[in-house]
């Protein structure tokens, strides 16, 4: 996942469309290409942001192939994430899953939004409490069945779990690798995504995801599967706050409990 550093406080200006990779299939942030050199204020996509001065810039040899997980920043540095539009002719989905094992009760949630941040449909739905993994790899396939239905030739998807990113985005190259139970799920997302002219699967923190995560604990809830095509069906003011909040560019400081990479979402 791509971070963005400066020395500007907040609110921080949009950024314009990132650098892309030669392929059709771009993982994570990082294909092994180096990006041309940012201007002082440019952020990615993925929202990310770092305050503080600019680490070294890395050599071409350290950029490789990423799975997808999110990166903490170094030691005394304030994370800053927030929630960016896709690039034009892209459509940005989030998924979240939900799971309570006291009931064995689980949900799922997506969103869509066009490159101006605009809503374009969201669900919200139950599935069978498995484990928490199982709830995010659900929302994936539903959303990606979704947008095929829309007819979107181009997809970012973002999750917050990076275990669901590592599984569909290429760090782990077997589905049979897949942990007991998820693999007809994750084998039905990988058809899935062959279906698109262009696909980004990413990682992202859940303060950058906080709609699809409202949108998976109402499905886990309802116990019902409902699709909104229109902002104003969404189930709740939380949801619709939270949409503005991130169309306004809204942003969020990571809590300090959570900037290691030992207590991200890892499931």
């Amino acid at each position: 996942m791509e971070l963005f550093l400066c020395h500007s406080p907040l609110p921080l200006p949009l950024p314009s469309a990132p650098p892309r990779c030669s392929g059709s299939v771009f993982y994570g942030g990082v294909l092994g290409c180096r990006p041309p050199p940012p201007p002082q204020f440019w952020s990615p996509p993925s929202g990310l942001g770092i305050l503080g001065p600019p680490p070294p810039q890395p050599r071409p040899a350290d950029l490789q192939e990423d799975g997808g997980a999110a990166s903490p920043p170094p030691p005394g540095f304030e994370l800053v994430v927030s929630w960016r539009p896709p690039s034009d002719g892209w459509v940005k989905l989030n998924t979240d899953g939900s799971f309570v094992g006291r009931d064995s009760s689980g949900g799922a949630g997506f969103v869509a939004r066009d490159s101006e941040g605009l809503f374009v449909f969201a669900g919200a739905s139950s599935c069978p409490g498995v484990d928490p993994l199982y709830s995010e790899l659900w929302a994936v396939r539903a959303a990606l069945a979704r947008a095929i239905e829309a007819g979107f030739p181009r997809v970012l998807l973002e999750s917050d779990s990076s275990s669901a990113v590592d599984l569909l985005g290429g760090r782990i190259k077997n589905a049979n690798a897949a942990p007991r139970g998820t693999k007809q799920l994750v084998q039905d997302c990988l058809a899935l995504r062959c279906r698109f002219r262009e696909i980004i699967i990413q990682h992202t923190y859940r303060e950058g995801n906080r709609v699809a995560d409202r949108l998976a604990a109402l499905g886990r809830r309802s116990g019902q599967d409902r699709f909104y095509q229109h902002f104003d069906d969404l189930p709740d003011a939380v949801t619709r706050d939270r949409i503005l909040f991130d169309l306004c560019g809204g942003a969020t400081v990571r809590p300090a409990s959570l900037r290691t990479s030992s207590t991200q979402k890892s499931y």
